[in-house]
C-alpha cells in the first residue's frame, strides 16, 4: 500500500531555511539596539561559504577588505554581519528582533500557516553564524512577504488580505473599502529607512544586480528602484538548493512587497531573484495599463 500523500500550500510552510534573508533581522537589531547605521564600517576576511572562529577576530594584518553595513547587506558579506553581531548583540537581542519581525509566530491571516522558527544558540561561534544566515532560522514565503511589507511600510506590520480589488480588463469591478489593519509597530521608522537604504544596494550593486540589470548596465525595470535581500543555502542531506528574494518597489515610495522562494536540486535552473524580477515586471506593466 502506498503511503498517503497530503497536499499542502508551500507558501504557508516554514520549513525553508531563512538563509541570508535573516540578515535583515540582524541589521534591524544592529541599527535599533546598537545604534549602528548603513554607513558603519567593518573590516573582514573570509566567510564566503562558512565562518570559522579565527575569521571573527579583528586583525588589521589579515583583514584585506572593509565594507559598510549597507554594502555588506547588498553583497551579503557573512563575516561582516557575524563580527558586528558578536560585538554589539546578545542572543536575546537577536531573538527579540526576530520576534518583532515575525519569527516565532504565524502570520495573522485567513489561511493557516506555520510559524517561522528561530533558535539563537549561546555558543559564541554558533551564535555568530546565525545572524549571518547560517541555519537556526526558517521562513515561509508568506512570512517573508510580510517581513518585506513591514520594512516597506516604515516599520509597521499590517494584516495581509487575500484580495484587495478585482478588475475585468482595465475596469474595476470590486474593491475592499476597509482600511489596512495595523498589527504592530515592529521597528522604528528610522530603522526601516536604514534597512531600505541597505536593501537597495542588493539590487543596484550587490547579489541581485545581474538579474535586474543587463550587461550594459541598463535596468530591466526602467524607472523602478527595487530594494531587496537575497538568500542562498544548500541542504546537502536533502539535496535541496534554496534561493530567496525578499523585497519591495519602488524603494523610495513602495507600492508592492513580495517574496520569491525557489527550491532546486544543486543543479539549479532558475533562481529567486529572476523570478522576483518577472513578478515585479508583470505588476508594473499591469498597473501601467490601468
Amino acid at each position: 500500500m502506498c503511503p498517503e500523500v497530503r497536499s499542502f500550500d508551500v507558501n504557508a510552510r516554514a520549513d525553508a531555511p531563512a538563509a541570508s534573508v535573516f540578515k535583515v533581522v540582524t541589521a534591524s537589531a544592529l541599527v535599533e539596539r546598537a545604534g549602528l547605521s548603513s554607513e558603519t564600517e567593518q573590516c573582514y576576511r573570509g566567510g564566503t561559504s562558512r565562518i570559522t572562529a579565527d575569521e571573527l577576530q579583528d586583525n588589521p594584518r589579515l583583514d584585506k577588505w572593509c565594507a559598510t553595513l549597507g554594502i555588506a547587506m547588498g553583497r551579503s558579506l557573512n563575516t561582516v554581519f557575524a563580527r558586528l553581531a558578536r560585538k554589539h548583540l546578545t542572543p536575546e537581542d537577536l531573538a527579540r528582533a526576530g520576534g518583532s519581525l515575525g519569527f516565532g509566530a504565524p502570520v495573522p491571516f485567513v489561511v493557516p500557516n506555520e510559524a517561522p522558527k528561530i533558535s539563537i544558540p549561546d555558543e559564541p561561534l554558533a551564535f555568530a553564524r546565525t545572524p549571518a544566515g547560517f541555519w537556526n532560522t526558517t521562513l515561509s514565503p508568506l512570512a517573508a512577504a510580510s517581513l518585506a511589507q513591514t520594512v516597506a511600510n516604515g516599520g509597521v506590520a499590517l494584516k495581509p488580505r487575500i484580495v484587495r480589488a478585482i478588475y475585468r480588463g482595465t475596469e474595476l469591478e470590486w474593491k475592499d473599502q476597509r482600511p489596512p489593519r495595523v498589527l504592530r509597530r515592529a521597528i522604528k521608522r528610522e530603522t526601516a529607512n536604514e534597512l531600505s537604504r541597505m536593501m537597495s544596494q542588493t539590487v543596484s550593486k550587490g547579489t541581485a544586480r545581474k538579474e535586474f540589470y543587463d550587461q550594459q548596465g541598463h535596468p530591466y525595470l526602467p524607472n523602478v528602484t527595487v530594494a531587496g535581500k537575497t538568500g542562498t543555502l544548500t541542504d546537502h542531506d536533502s539535496g535541496r538548493h534554496y534561493t530567496w528574494f525578499v523585497g519591495f518597489a519602488p524603494a523610495e515610495k513602495p507600492e508592492v512587497a513580495l517574496s520569491a522562494l525557489v527550491v532546486n536540486t544543486p543543479a539549479w535552473r532558475i533562481k529567486a531573484p529572476l523570478l522576483a524580477r518577472q513578478v515585479l515586471r508583470s505588476y508594473f506593466v499591469g498597473n501601467a495599463k490601468r
